[in-house]
């Protein structure tokens, strides 16, 4: 900073207990008074907009340079997947990122009290490794996914010898954790287990009883009486068909055509295509239902009803997709599945 680098990458930070890397300092040319002559810029993956702990993370860096050089950034800096730069004012932030750094600040300071009780216990000579709340650096947490997409249990993510702990405890070994749970999440584990022994035959799987549970056991039940006019529905999509979009390039249909079951490929190769491809299905699932008052629309997971919705949000469909979905025309065979069966996969998708 002294020597006047325009650009300062990979720049490492130790601040008040935190530390990371800032992507990008950059040299403000003339710096408004009273403000740092370096601001920071970090490089997200976000296309659209700025992500809460994206700010939170700049408003560090923010205070890393003014304490180091006596003077605080006015702006800071997202560079989006896209390639636009969203800039912020550090001023708006301030006070709620220092009021969550307080908080966090008492949160570790009462977890390290209450482990630092539990090592005296132990033993006296563990007080020399003790970690002090302030130094956030040395403490390694570890988050163990132990939750499929939909429903909340079943997938357990944490590798191999992680899987093989928990399905060979017989007791309650977190107390914060239902018995409930740790009892679907055992036998979660003893099925990926024994897949993952077996590779190349299909994965091992159990159906779940129903019970007392209104959900888990009763996937079946989400399941409407079949009918002629049923419709199977898929879409296949680039993501990144541009900078700053995805694109839904075929939307697939399968249904009944006079007792035959038809497949109906509809294409779309630009934005315009695809919501005119969109209002075009939401035409079809309206008609169809005037021909098949009993009719549904099956999908796997979320991103077909949802994506219809993003793809008719402003638009003349809007009204008509909103009135399908509330009335119940879409059903979710994901939910069907993870509350059906467990099955010994890390994820039901």
């Amino acid at each position: 900073m002294e020597d006047g680098w325009d650009v300062i990458y990979q720049y490492p930070m130790i601040h008040d207990g935190l530390r990371g890397i800032a992507d990008f300092l950059v040299r403000v040319p003339e710096p408004v008074g009273g403000h740092a002559a370096y601001e920071p810029y970090d490089a997200k993956l976000a296309r659209l907009a700025a992500k809460p702990g994206h700010v939170l993370q700049l408003c560090f860096y923010a205070d890393a340079i003014e304490a180091l050089t006596g003077l605080a950034p006015q702006r800071m800096h997202l560079w989006l997947g896209s390639g636009e730069i969203e800039s912020l004012e550090v001023k708006q932030f301030r006070a709620y990122w220092r009021r969550l750094r307080h908080r966090l600040a008492t949160i570790m300071a009462d977890r390290w009290l209450t482990e630092s009780a539990r090592r005296s216990a132990r033993t006296a000579s563990s007080a020399s490794t003790r970690t002090m709340p302030g130094d956030l650096a040395g403490c390694r947490l570890t988050r163990v996914r132990s939750r499929h997409p939909e429903e909340g249990e079943g997938r357990v993510r944490g590798g191999r010898n992680h899987d093989v702990g928990l399905a060979g405890r017989g007791d309650p070994a977190t107390p914060q954790v239902s018995p409930t749970r740790q009892d679907r999440l055992r036998r979660q584990a003893e099925l990926q287990v024994v897949s993952r022994a077996a590779p190349g035959e299909p994965p091992a799987f159990r159906p779940i009883p129903p019970g007392e549970d209104p959900v888990w056991g009763h996937g079946y039940a989400e399941l409407p009486e079949p009918d002629g006019g049923d419709v199977f529905f898929d879409l296949e999509g680039h993501p990144f068909w541009t900078p700053s979009s995805g694109l839904f390039f075929l939307f697939g249909l399968w249904y009944q055509v006079d007792g035959t079951w038809t497949y109906e490929p509809r294409w779309s190769h630009d934005l315009v295509a695809q919501d005119e491809t969109a209002a075009g299905i939401v035409a079809f699932f309206d008609q169809r239902r005037r021909d098949h008052p009993g009719f549904h629309v099956y999908h796997y997971n979320h991103t077909e009803r949802s994506a219809l919705a993003a793809m008719t949000l402003g638009r003349p469909s809007e009204a008509l997709f909103t009135h399908l979905s509330d009335t119940g025309l879409f059903v979710d065979l994901m939910k069907v599945a993870t509350n059906s069966f467990q099955v010994g996969v890390e994820s039901y998708g």
